[in-house]
C-alpha cells in the first residue's frame, strides 16, 4: 500500500504568469503539481526555489550557514537545500537545508530591515504570505526585496514598502 503523508503546513500556493499552482509536498518524495521535484532514495521531496522576477537569481541562505542570525542574499540557482524553502500553513517560511525560519532582524517593522534565518518560533517577524508575486511580511505588510535592485550575486535582501518593482517579484522554480 502506497501511503502519502500530506502535511498541510508543507503546502504553497503562487499564483505564476496568470496561472495557479499548488505545491504539496509528502513522505513519498512527489509533488502533487505539474512540477515534479525528485529527492533521494528515503527523503522527503525538496521545497521550491524563490526565484527573482528580475534576474531569475534565487534566495538563498548565504554559504549554506545553519545557524542562527544566518545572512540570506541571492545567487545563480543550483537546487542545493539552501535555496529550497517550504511554506507553512501558519505563514512560516523553512529553510530545507537547516529547517529554520525567514525572519526580519530584530523584528524591525522598518524600510530596510535585515532577513536571516532564525529558530522557528512562530514570531511575528517569521510570519509572510504570497501576494501575487511579492512575499510580503504579515508584521510589517512590507515586502521582500532584493535591496538596491542590486542585479549581482551576493546581492543582499531586505524589506521595503512594496512598490510592483521587478526586485520585489519572486516566482517559484
Amino acid at each position: 500500500m502506497h501511503r502519502t503523508k500530506k502535511i498541510s503546513a508543507v503546502a504553497a500556493t503562487a499564483v505564476t504568469a496568470g496561472a495557479l499552482m499548488t505545491f504539496t509536498w509528502n513522505s513519498a518524495a512527489t509533488a502533487n503539481t505539474s512540477h515534479q521535484q525528485q529527492a533521494k532514495p528515503g527523503s522527503a521531496a525538496a521545497g521550491p526555489m524563490f526565484a527573482s522576477n528580475m534576474n531569475n537569481r534565487c534566495l538563498e541562505v548565504r554559504e549554506g550557514n545553519t545557524g542562527n542570525g544566518a545572512m540570506i542574499d541571492i545567487w545563480d540557482c543550483s537546487g542545493h537545500l539552501s535555496e529550497r524553502w517550504v511554506w507553512s500553513g501558519n505563514g512560516e517560511i523553512r529553510n530545507e537545508l537547516s529547517q529554520k525560519c525567514l525572519d526580519i532582524v530584530a523584528s524591525n517593522h522598518e524600510n530596510g530591515a535585515g532577513v536571516d534565518l532564525f529558530d522557528c518560533r512562530g514570531w511575528p517577524a517569521q510570519q509572510w504570505r504570497w501576494d501575487g508575486t511579492q512575499i510580503r511580511s504579515n508584521m510589517s505588510n512590507r515586502c521582500l526585496e532584493i535591496s538596491g535592485g542590486n542585479w549581482y550575486m551576493g546581492a543582499t535582501v531586505q524589506m521595503w514598502d512594496c512598490n510592483g518593482g521587478s526586485h520585489q517579484q519572486w516566482h517559484l522554480s
